[in-house]
């Protein structure tokens, strides 16, 4: 399993960021609706917070793997 946090640039002209998630030879992408922008201080901050989001998400899918419970709760910024 890996998870790796990838850029795709947008027709707008900001870059959008999405999970390339690899899970039991099964490829999904699934989109972080978090854009960078020319601003570098901003984009520091939601490079934080996609880390975040990546972590739990493989938090959810090892939990899952053993059969564990899940709890859905908000991240805080």
């Amino acid at each position: 399993m890996s998870i790796i946090i990838r850029k795709r640039k947008l027709k707008h002209g900001k870059i959008g960021l999405y999970l390339d998630i690899y899970y039991k030879g099964q490829r999904l992408y699934e989109t972080l609706d978090l854009h960078l922008t020319s601003d570098k201080d901003y984009n520091k901050e939601i490079w934080k917070l996609a880390k975040k989001i990546c972590t739990q998400k493989e938090l959810e899918i090892q939990f899952g793997k053993y059969g564990f419970p899940i709890e859905k709760k908000n991240i805080n910024i």
